[in-house]
């Protein structure tokens, strides 16, 4: 697993669209936070399809990595683990995204003190909804960190990983079969689009209506249906969140900045 680590590690070429003309042919690519070393694509293929989650929680604390890829390990793997529903393995990594990243600790916070599984499952789809490009995968090393401490939008989309049948061979047999059921249950649950972020906002407003969070999340589920990944169904319930958020709650700030739901 070290070696994997070690030698996975390379310096990303810069992207042709990078070039001005001018630039030596040999030069590298900065990475967002200026790291020089990233996993390429071959890499991120095998750690996505077929490495288990307790591997990707000692890759998110292992020094063999720079701290940009620890971090972008923590950030996938929280997410990963939120979506195999083992929130134990979730607030671990996501201890160490805020140890990483101190600024994500606001939002973080309401996930790691909740106990009960709704709590759990409400409080991931609020940090979710402030980055929802977060994904169980890890994406190519020049694609910025989603920033969970800085709320943004994104129209990068969540997938789940491919199923293989080969596995790499430092891999036990109990790590293979646990990799093989977790890529299951991944490809199993339902995709994290603007409708599923949608329907789940709307059903947390019906459940908890007077939780704060309420409004914040309607209106981030609501611009989701602009800018990220959407089906037949996400322009139904947009509507839906729309008139919710602007019965329910005209009052607040988030009511006044949704001028619109979209199909």
């Amino acid at each position: 697993w070290n070696e994997f680590l070690v030698h996975g590690l390379r310096r990303p070429e810069s992207s042709i669209a990078d070039f001005d003309g001018n630039e030596d042919p040999n030069e590298r690519a900065p990475l967002p936070d200026g790291s020089v070393f990233a996993f390429d694509s071959d890499v991120t293929q095998v750690l996505n399809s077929e490495i288990p989650l307790r591997l990707w929680i000692d890759a998110s604390i292992n020094p063999i990595l720079p701290v940009y890829l620890q971090l972008r390990v923590a950030e996938s793997g929280w997410f990963r683990a939120v979506m195999l529903g083992r929130f134990d393995e979730a607030k671990q990594l996501l201890r160490r995204v805020v140890e990483l990243d101190p600024a994500a600790a606001q939002g973080a916070n309401q996930f790691l003190s909740a106990e009960d599984p709704e709590q759990l499952r409400h409080a991931a789809l609020f940090l979710y909804l402030r980055a929802p490009g977060l994904s169980p995968i890890l994406r190519e090393a020049p694609i910025g960190n989603e920033k969970l401490g800085s709320p943004h939008v994104s129209r990068q989309c969540p997938a789940a990983p491919p199923i293989e049948t080969t596995f790499p061979t430092f891999l036990t047999p109990p790590d293979r079969k646990a990799a093989q059921e977790e890529i299951r249950q991944l490809n199993a649950a339902p995709s994290w689009w603007a409708t599923f972020a949608l329907r789940e906002a709307i059903d947390w407003a019906n459940r908890q209506p007077n939780d704060a969070r309420i409004p914040e999340a309607l209106f981030r589920a609501i611009r989701m249906s602009f800018y990220g990944c959407k089906d037949d169904e996400t322009g139904k319930y947009s509507e839906q969140a729309y008139h919710l958020l602007h019965s329910r709650y005209q009052s607040t700030t988030w009511a006044a900045q949704t001028k619109y739901w979209y199909r």
